[in-house]
């Protein structure tokens, strides 16, 4: 199915001819999250293709050093862990470009929820985060909600509230977010809160640029320092760092 430049659309598990079956990308990654970056639900493994780059290489990295996927009850990311350690700092990168590459995919909705009860609470402990269209936000490290399928956000919003994800110390966007679902008592609404990102996915679907033949333009280390050291200045200071 043809789309126009930055539009989303429905998955098509057929693999682009452009793809290199021998990439990274395609040889690991998708083995678990599809071809297109579309997930899995047999395996647990989320669509990944409406992930911005900043988010994708965060989370890689917290899979690396034990943030993230090192806790017992978490299994599929005890997999993920294992699949990231086995690539090399190069291979990461290659995959993450290909990924990043790949058009934004939409998906239908199997989870029943009110999605005017979840936008309220969407409102009262999401939004401050991941903003008004549930694009997240760089400088509050919040992620894009937008793409995901929804029995995974569900799934994962169970995992924050007992502790499998967002468990480590260093982790501060996890404690953040663990404390923000835990007003979400009930699977009712988590049900309801996932209805509305349903709805925000079709007001703000993801947009992404035109692939381009160029290789990627990358900041110097010192640059990327300064910019971090940037938007950790900015994270302490907001009034949202200990929602």
């Amino acid at each position: 199915m043809q789309c126009q430049e930055g539009e989303q659309r429905e998955v098509d598990a057929t693999p682009p001819s452009a793809a290199t079956p021998t990439s990274v990308f395609q040889t690991i990654c998708a083995s678990c999250h599809g071809p297109m970056g579309e997930g899995d639900r047999a395996l647990g493994a989320p669509s990944i293709a409406s992930l911005p780059r900043w988010y994708v290489e965060e989370q890689m990295q917290k899979f690396r050093n034990g943030q993230r996927g090192a806790h017992p009850q978490d299994i599929n990311g005890q997999k993920m862990r294992a699949g990231i350690a086995s690539l090399s700092a190069s291979e990461i990168e290659e995959a993450v470009d290909e990924l990043v590459a790949l058009s934004a995919v939409s998906h239908p909705r199997t989870l029943e929820g009110d999605a005017v009860a979840g936008e309220q609470l969407y409102q009262e402990h999401c939004m401050a985060c991941h903003r008004f269209n549930g694009h997240g936000e760089l400088v509050f490290r919040s992620a894009s909600l937008n793409g995901l399928q929804d029995w995974y956000v569900f799934h994962q919003l169970g995992n924050f509230q007992q502790g499998i994800r967002g468990y480590h110390a260093e982790d501060e966007s996890g404690a953040k977010m663990r404390k923000a679902v835990s007003y979400l008592t009930r699977d009712q609404e988590k049900r309801d809160v996932v209805a509305w990102l349903a709805e925000l996915a079709r007001k703000f679907p993801v947009k992404k640029p035109a692939a381009s033949t160029a290789p990627p333009v990358r900041p110097s280390t010192l640059d990327t320092l300064d910019t971090l050291d940037t938007l950790d200045t900015l994270d302490k200071a907001s009034p949202h760092k200990n929602r």
